[in-house]
């Protein structure tokens, strides 16, 4: 999970402004503030998860690929920038 969280943590600092979707095998995840927003946004459940060098749970959230237009449809219409990274790990 580090490793994942290293990533979507680069790609947030070159797109601060963006709700950061990070695509993972047959999935996007965000986490973080990221996590909240688009849990809120698009009624996701919010889980948690923890990386094994710090005891806090981060925020979560993850929604299989084939709903990306429909996901992406509802972000952008409710105003948020969106970035995506389609470097599967």
């Amino acid at each position: 999970m580090g490793r994942k969280i290293e990533e979507f943590n680069r790609i947030k600092s070159a797109y601060p402004d963006y709700i950061c979707l990070f695509h993972c095998g047959s999935n996007y995840e965000a986490y973080s503030e990221d996590a909240l927003r688009i849990g809120k946004c698009l009624g996701i459940d919010i889980k948690t998860c923890n990386i094994s060098d710090s005891p806090d749970a981060i925020p979560f959230i993850c929604f299989p690929v084939y709903d990306l237009d429909k996901n992406l449809s509802k972000l952008i219409g409710n105003g948020l920038k969106v970035a995506i990274d389609d470097a599967t790990l």
